[in-house]
């Protein structure tokens, strides 16, 4: 609730609704993410439940458009789209590639959690060093899209 408005300026403008990337592997019920989004009130009343497995398996470092398909008529319907993890992007691409080829836009893509391997490159390793100065502190106040420490 406190960073919607960001999110919002970051990304152009609102959305219609909220849905989120499924799970790359198939479980049984709903995927934890999508039930704390359910249980917040003003995000869980947006919530669609919109996306399911393709016909093509999405690997970590390969996005497709058949990754995910779309089980809802979306055309015309903007989303915010929130994936639990993200690592490469390939998910999150993916999703985003099926909500479009269906008519919807995804106004942006917001991610809880994110892997670093600090070993990855140069830019990573300095991105991690940035990351795990001893003087920021993290809040829940300070948005994640602030480019300030």
């Amino acid at each position: 609730a406190k960073h919607g408005d960001c999110i919002a300026s970051a990304a152009g403008g609102t959305w219609d609704a909220v849905t989120t990337v499924p799970s790359s592997r198939p479980r049984q019920g709903d995927h934890p993410l999508v039930t704390a989004i359910r249980r917040v009130s003003w995000l869980g009343d947006q919530y669609h439940d919109v996306l399911t497995l393709g016909s093509e398996t999405v690997s970590h470092n390969r996005a497709s458009d058949l990754g995910f398909e779309v089980s809802a008529d979306v055309y015309g319907t903007s989303y915010l789209l929130i994936d639990d993890t993200f690592t490469t992007g390939a998910t999150a691409q993916s999703a985003a590639s099926a909500l479009s080829l269906a008519g919807a836009e995804v106004k942006a893509i917001v991610t809880i959690g994110r892997v670093i391997n600090p070993k990855f490159n140069e830019t990573v390793a300095e991105y991690w060093d940035r990351q795990h100065n001893p003087e920021i502190q993290f809040s829940f106040e300070r948005c994640c899209l602030d480019p300030t420490p």
